[in-house]
């Protein structure tokens, strides 16, 4: 599959870089295609994206993306898979795709157990990474080495969420809606900026008559 992302090293972009392993866009996958048989887990996942792809840089290499798509398309195991949902995951790949940025792998100095997850951290050292969002045990053990860049999706989910939270608190001081992906939020504080169809009509005053239709009726 060819690669539709954005330009490697966007200087436009100043927003810090992210890296998020295959597990957890598989788990995203799953959620974004069908939201209602969706485990937590999977929509946790499908919400972190969302945040990441607003708030970063989510970047990726052709390893890492390449490695993403086979197992995304199930082509290691071969399984068969209905035509309809092989099309949904070639556009979710191609969604996902869009929105990140490619950056040429570089040599870590930290080693990963299982080499095949090395390609990981060279993607966060090509990409200068500020987290690496991954639920993969040999990853996440580079903790222990003092590398806070390694967090689990729930911790960084949460951490969007405060995030989120925050800034609609700062929204309802400041007395204006609260926006998220460009959109006012349905649940958000609104005050003297909601949409004039949320004004209720006004009961008629006592006495008053009802204002007649104008039309073309013509009487009998």
């Amino acid at each position: 599959m060819g690669y539709h992302g954005k330009k490697q090293h966007d200087n436009t972009d100043r927003r810090p870089a992210v890296v998020i392993d295959t597990n957890v866009l598989i788990d995203a996958m799953v959620g974004w295609i069908d939201h209602s048989k969706a485990s937590n887990r999977e929509r946790n996942a499908l919400f972190l994206l969302e945040q990441a792809f607003s708030r970063y840089r989510v970047c990726f290499t052709r390893p890492t993306m390449n490695e993403f798509a086979k197992v995304a398309l199930d082509l290691k195991r071969q399984t068969n898979i209905r035509p309809t949902e092989a099309m949904e995951r070639v556009n979710f790949i191609k969604y996902v795709e869009a929105r990140m940025t490619m950056v040429e792998p570089k040599t870590s100095v930290l080693v990963c157990r299982d080499p095949m997850d090395q390609m990981i951290l060279e993607a966060a050292q090509g990409s200068n990474a500020k987290h690496i969002v991954s639920a993969d045990g040999d990853i996440l053990c580079l903790q222990r080495e003092g590398c806070r860049a390694f967090i689990h999706p729930v911790d960084f989910a949460h951490m969007m969420s405060a995030r989120i939270h925050e800034e609609f608190e700062r929204s309802k001081r400041r007395g204006k809606p609260y926006v998220a992906f460009g959109q006012p939020n349905k649940g958000g504080y609104i005050k003297q900026h909601g949409p004039k169809s949320a004004k209720k009509n006004k009961p008629p005053k006592a006495g008053s008559q009802p204002a007649q239709k104008t039309g073309s009726h013509k009487p009998r």
